[in-house]
């Protein structure tokens, strides 16, 4: 039913309608007028009205329930800048914008069952930080099991949301700076490594951006350089065009995986893949290790040729293998 009430922040008359369960609560003529009313944290009246608490005695309740609130939900980092937290921001963690104008934003974070200590290892390392956790387990429509870790609501999450997603999208901010544990915790959530053609004398780097536009990745490009690992952009293009982060080179691979290998988690020890080096050269020559391939006769040239041909394919248009 219909009934003539007040707003409950300015006192302007409003038509509003009732039911049961909603007739002791708090009424407002605008979402401005409601904004102020919980900024300025005012307490509920209905004990008031009813009598069964006075004015004096309702303050003191709730004061001491946000204070408690407080205390139970304050988070004893800077999350701002936790190398983690960014590492994993990179990957395929997100946060997650408010409900309404009123909440603050939570973190979350979607993880393949088939990590056994992953997800363990993530909500332990956020409730050290004082950070409650909910660790839930769902199918996707695919048939796929996943383990989903979301954190409660925080103002703090609330501002790296809005350094991270400033137009609704996920962005680099251009303040980050890459350190090793943050480019650790990225390639395990969003990266890949594997041997390909001959054996595992040859390893590839692939760390994936599609979620990200071409000036953040050239930004990212950028950062790697400067902890001396140089990486290429290729363009792909399968359900959307996006863009990667790729490397080949064994120098630059090995740099790498020396460089994340102390942060790595024993789920992902897979990834961490080296190939063939020595400390005086940085790589082995393939035709070293090769029995079906020789040094190519030109003098100074750097290639091999298989076995029976004297030219490499850039002198002979043979088949060509990259030392």
């Amino acid at each position: 039913m219909s009934v003539q009430s007040i707003c409950s922040q300015c006192g302007n008359p409003i038509v509003r309608y009732v039911s049961v369960f909603n007739r002791f609560k708090n009424h407002f003529c605008s979402m401005e007028c409601k904004g102020q009313f919980y900024k300025n944290k005012k307490t509920w009246n209905y004990g008031i009205k009813t009598g069964k608490v006075t004015e004096e005695r309702r303050l003191k309740i709730a004061e001491g329930l946000f204070a408690s609130s407080s205390k139970k939900r304050k988070i004893n980092r800077n999350i701002l800048d936790d190398d983690v937290i960014i590492g994993l921001l990179l990957s395929d963690a997100h946060i997650n914008r408010p409900y309404t104008q009123f909440q603050n934003s939570f973190f979350s974070i979607s993880i393949s069952s088939k990590y056994k200590t992953f997800p363990s290892y993530i909500e332990s390392y956020l409730r050290e930080l004082g950070i409650s956790v909910n660790k839930k387990e769902y199918v996707r429509k695919t048939g796929v099991i996943h383990w989903n870790v979301k954190t409660v609501v925080d103002p703090q999450f609330s501002q790296l949301r809005k350094i991270w997603y400033p137009n609704g999208n996920k962005i680099v901010p251009r303040n980050l700076k890459l350190t090793p544990k943050i480019i650790s915790f990225w390639f395990q959530g969003d990266g890949s490594s594997g041997y390909y053609k001959r054996g595992n004398k040859k390893v590839v780097l692939v760390l994936m951006t599609q979620g990200f536009n071409l000036n953040d990745v050239l930004f990212l490009k950028h950062q790697l350089e400067l902890l001396d690992v140089k990486m290429n952009i290729n363009r792909v293009k399968r359900k959307s065009v996006g863009y990667i982060l790729i490397t080949k080179v064994s120098f630059e691979v090995e740099k790498f995986m020396k460089m994340v290998e102390p942060y790595v988690l024993p789920d992902f020890m897979y990834k961490v893949k080296h190939p063939y080096v020595n400390s005086k050269s940085g790589a082995i020559q393939l035709w070293m290790t090769d029995s079906n391939r020789h040094k190519c006769e030109i003098i100074d040239c750097t290639k091999t040729a298989e076995k029976g041909k004297a030219k490499c394919h850039y002198h002979n248009h043979h088949v060509l293998a990259v030392v």
